[in-house]
């Protein structure tokens, strides 16, 4: 193996890689990312046998090969370098990789390609296409009502449906639940449903951002899932299971409604719960045209909150867990939202005002 590049494009590409390593492997190798040149292309793959991410940087090459390099090691050097190529070479004898850039010289050990675990390379279904700035919003909206606990392996994913016209994700670990559809074209006939874990779109957010412009192709394998944009393959494995019926805990009509401004609640919550310690709840008091927010913890000391809103009816008193409470406003995507409320003890509905796309259903906390 020995080619040339641009320095700042195998940086990009090796960075978009190391989304897809995990640094609890037991597995050296698998904090490695394969390199493959063929003809002038250079392909990149890498995996923690869950995520596998695949993209391809444009090269002169003068042989070709395959090799297994150190994404850290190769990452901390390309970002301190300061010539804009550099030339990579193979000394097969020494199990090592040399990078010449200017006049820096480093040589480092590779591994071998045939003890790399192979991307399966499976027949697709295509899905769907979606736009990057539409799927961004929705996958970050969504992830954050996963659940966090792999002793319940379904509500770590996302449940995601796809039919003719329309891209659902739902999330859910028993103490809230987010929903969010997208608008699309040329979707299915027949609707898909599928699991994907919350880390993946987490790392394919993280993949996105910044790229506005273009699509995510959404395609499936038998037991995998590929998102495709641009030379970027971010191919993860589904959940089996059965995702709980969200759409009857989902209730049809909601008797009080407070609306109000999301920068100003955010603010106000936030101040609120640095005295919401020890998993102290945030005391939520709705009276004509006011809010106020309280939370006090044991001694440490009291917190209040005032706020304007837009609500009249009989006062209403209920209580949150600040976190789940602030992840679901920060997620509406409009300058108000609104709280949707049947009784302080059953599950409120959090919403933009003026759009249908995002609800967040949240439990309240009993009050004591």
């Amino acid at each position: 193996m020995n080619f040339q590049c641009d320095r700042e494009k195998l940086l990009e590409a090796i960075q978009v890689c190391q989304r897809a390593i995990s640094g609890k492997s037991m597995l050296p190798i698998l904090s490695g990312i394969l390199l493959k040149s063929d003809k002038n292309v250079l392909h990149l793959s890498s995996t923690d046998l869950e995520i596998s991410i695949r993209t391809t940087v444009d090269i002169l090459a003068k042989d070709g090969g395959a090799i297994v390099v150190p994404a850290r090691l190769i990452s901390d050097i390309l970002s301190n370098l300061e010539a804009p190529s550099v030339e990579l070479t193979l000394i097969k004898e020494k199990s090592q990789l040399q990078i010449l850039a200017g006049e820096s010289k480093f040589d480092i050990s590779v591994y071998f390609e045939e003890d790399f675990p192979k991307i399966p390379e499976a027949a697709e279904m295509p899905a769907c296409a979606i736009n990057n700035s539409d799927f961004s919003r929705a996958a970050r909206e969504v992830v954050k009502g996963a659940s966090r606990d792999d002793s319940k392996p379904v509500l770590t994913g996302v449940l995601v449906e796809i039919n003719a016209d329309l891209l659902r994700m739902v999330a859910t670990d028993s103490y809230r639940l987010a929903v969010c559809e997208t608008k699309i074209t040329g979707g299915p006939a027949e609707e898909i449903k599928i699991i994907v874990p919350a880390r993946s779109l987490k790392e394919l957010n993280r993949v996105i951002s910044g790229k506005d412009n273009g699509q995510v192709a959404i395609s499936l394998t038998e037991n995998q899932v590929i998102f495709r944009l641009d030379n970027v393959d971010l191919i993860s494995r589904l959940i089996d299971g059965d995702f709980p019926n969200y759409k009857q805990i989902i209730p049809d009509s909601y008797e009080k409604i407070i609306k109000l401004n999301k920068s100003k609640a955010v603010a106000s919550i936030k101040r609120a719960a640095i005295m919401a310690q020890n998993n102290s709840p945030i005391k939520m008091t709705a009276t004509n045209k006011q809010v106020v927010l309280s939370a006090n913890t044991q001694d440490v000391g009291e917190a209040v909150e005032k706020m304007d809103a837009d609500y009249s009816g009989e006062e209403i008193k209920i209580a949150f867990n600040p976190d789940y409470l602030l992840d679901g406003i920060t997620s509406v995507d409009t300058d108000e939202f609104a709280l949707e409320i049947r009784d302080p003890l059953k599950a409120v509905m959090i919403k933009p005002v003026g759009e249908d796309r995002f609800q967040y259903l949240i439990m309240p906390v009993r009050l004591t």
